[in-house]
This record gives C-alpha cells, structure tokens and sequence, in this order.
C-alpha cells in the first residue's frame, strides 16, 4: 500500500512546512501508479490555494501495514 503525501512549505506560513495527505483514499493505494496519479491531483489543488512563493515535495510512502499511517 501507498499513501498520497506532500509537503509544502512557504517562507509566509506559520508553521513554515506542513504534510498533506490524501483525504480521498486515506488508507492507500495497492498500486505506486494510482497513487502518483493521486498525489498529482493533489498537487494542482494546493497550487491553486495556497500563495506563492512555496515550494512542494510530493512522494508516495509505502506502507508496512494495514493499521500503520505511514513509515
């Protein structure tokens, strides 16, 4: 399983980075594909609320198991 992250972080905001996760398939993705395709979704939606300048790391984690977050 894999889990939609990204952290965006911008030199205006307070805490300076925050993660944000998938809220859509919270759980994860059986497939790396599905969720680069999600995380790439989730990307054009934070361009478009969050102000620039910002920057953002997107990565899909893998997940060791079912009840676990992430690692």
């Amino acid at each position: 399983m894999f889990v939609a992250v990204i952290l965006v972080c911008s030199m205006y905001a307070n805490p300076e980075c925050i993660e944000v996760y998938d809220t859509i398939k919270p759980g994860g993705y059986e497939k790396l594909e599905e969720c680069q395709t999600r995380v790439f979704e989730m990307a054009i939606g934070i361009r478009t609320t969050i102000p620039v300048p910002h920057s953002m790391q997107m990565q899909c984690k893998k997940r060791k198991l079912k009840n676990e977050r992430s690692t």
